[in-house]
């Protein structure tokens, strides 16, 4: 059976995984070249960096919804 990594970099959508301070802390292949970011690199960023302007109020709801539940499964 195939552990969480596998399957996580597999997926042919694009991860991230953020901490409670709003810092990245893991992403998989898909995801850094949609970002264009190292994980390095995306680990320094704050997750509203990537929000587009418009999508901000939308981003930050879903933010503290996952801060809430414990969990998401949301699309910017």
């Amino acid at each position: 059976m195939p552990d969480y990594k596998e399957l996580f970099n597999s997926s042919p959508l694009g991860i991230f995984i953020a901490n409670f301070e709003g810092k990245y802390i893991d992403a998989n292949d898909k995801a850094l070249i949609q970002c264009g970011y190292t994980l390095e690199e995306l680990s320094e960023i704050d997750v509203l960096k990537l929000i587009h302007p418009d999508n901000l109020e939308y981003g930050m709801k879903m933010f503290e919804h996952t801060l809430k539940e414990g969990k998401s499964t949301f699309d910017l």
